[in-house]
């Protein structure tokens, strides 16, 4: 079972479709500081939420929308051993 985070689908959707800028607050709002976030986790999740895209063109969008943090400092960017990079809440 995956863990939402308590975040429905109403929750990230904009005019019945499902919006990446919605989703990427609404997991920075949900998730405790200090939480990795996973590229694929989040890709899981938001498919799972409604996404309709293609899972490569869908991790390709999410890595783009968690990139730009112009107008946000909560979440940064990190390697991490074994997988990659990941994304880390750290602040509120």
């Amino acid at each position: 079972m995956m863990h939402t985070y308590g975040i429905t689908s109403e929750d990230v959707k904009r005019n019945n479709r499902f919006d990446i800028t919605l989703f990427k607050q609404a997991v920075i709002d949900a998730v405790p500081v200090g939480t990795k976030l996973e590229p694929t986790k989040l890709t899981r999740l938001a498919l799972s939420l409604g996404a309709k895209a293609k899972k490569d063109d869908l991790a390709k969008k999410l890595k783009a929308a968690f990139m730009n943090n112009n107008n946000s400092q909560l979440v940064r960017r990190r390697s991490d051993q074994g997988n990659g990079y990941v994304y880390e809440k750290v602040s509120n």
